[in-house]
């Protein structure tokens, strides 16, 4: 047989190269079924029970940290995770945030219970939370309390609003 050239080596390598990677392609593509025509369909149009339960604590932790900004008295904290609709709604100020979000004179925190999701974008989910406001120190149960967080997965940025047990009843359901 013939020896090959360099430029004919190249060739050849060249064939070889590009079948392999056309052949991975198509592996990739048959058997990973990559669903390339995501749209809006993919939106939820009611909400669910969240099962994920790393999604359930990173929200969960969210509404406490919330507490702790307000047992911290941390004024500029409690209005950053605030929803801007909800501020302008119950005229939140810095003057006035404090005194009109927390209630009770003790340190509380919060114990979530039931949370639903409800994907409502491409980067946005909504998340309703129910649980108690609880004492610190005591295990006191102070009242129920009903949240909606909004949370941007392309900026990993949560905002939180209070909302009406009616509203989290009619929402989210077993």
């Amino acid at each position: 047989m013939k020896e090959l050239d360099q430029t004919q080596k190249k060739v050849i390598l060249f064939w070889i190269l590009l079948g392999m990677i056309v052949l991975i392609l198509f592996f990739f593509l048959r058997f990973l079924k990559i669903d390339f025509n995501r749209n809006s369909s993919s939106f939820d149009k009611n909400y669910h029970l969240v099962t994920d339960y790393s999604r359930y604590y990173t929200v969960s932790s969210t509404v406490d940290k919330f507490y702790q900004f307000l047992n911290a008295g941390n004024k500029e904290s409690v209005l950053h995770i605030l929803d801007e609709q909800y501020k302008e709604e119950q005229n939140l100020t810095e003057e006035t945030v404090l005194t009109e979000l927390k209630k009770e004179k003790v340190s509380i925190s919060f114990q979530s219970g039931m949370m639903c999701e409800k994907r409502v974008g491409e980067n946005i989910t909504y998340f309703l939370v129910k649980g108690s406001v609880v004492g610190l120190n005591e295990q006191k149960s102070y009242r129920e309390a009903f949240y909606q967080v909004v949370l941007d997965e392309s900026s990993f940025h949560f905002s939180i609003r209070s909302i009406e047990e009616k509203t989290f009843g009619d929402e989210c359901h077993e």
